[in-house]
């Protein structure tokens, strides 16, 4: 891969959680760094890769915009589940209670949805959200 040179250590991080994962053992990877190293090439690299290997492959991205809705980087996510039904759909309720129960639903939702394959949550610039 010509995008990923010099990146042979986060290539092989990579894979070992997709195997791992794959065994029923989740991973969290974080790529951290400033503008322009390269996250979103990495990031494309592992959807790319866990998509190779049966994953299903769901991706949000959040915006540097103050007219965003609330938790869109969650709610662009579950739209890539593609007819996943989620909390998320309804209004947002600033009740820490009812916020607490729709991420219960979303958390059971993305459990349905990675009992017949594994799942891979890739969230991109998180930082805004």
């Amino acid at each position: 891969m010509t995008e990923l040179v010099g990146r042979s250590s986060t290539l092989h991080l990579i894979h070992t959680a997709l195997s791992a994962t794959a065994a029923g053992n989740g991973r969290l990877m974080m790529v951290i760094g400033d503008g322009g190293i390269g996250k979103t090439q990495i990031a494309k690299y592992f959807a790319r890769t866990a998509t190779e290997n049966n994953f299903r492959v769901c991706q949000g991205d959040a915006l540097d915009d103050l007219g965003a809705p609330p938790l869109w980087v969650w709610r662009r996510l579950m739209a890539d589940l593609r007819g996943a039904r989620t909390a998320l759909e309804t209004v947002f309720d600033a009740n820490p209670t009812a916020r607490f129960q729709m991420f219960v639903q979303l958390t059971q939702e993305l459990l349905d949805r990675s009992d017949d394959c594994p799942l891979a949550l890739i969230l991109e610039d998180i930082q805004w959200a």
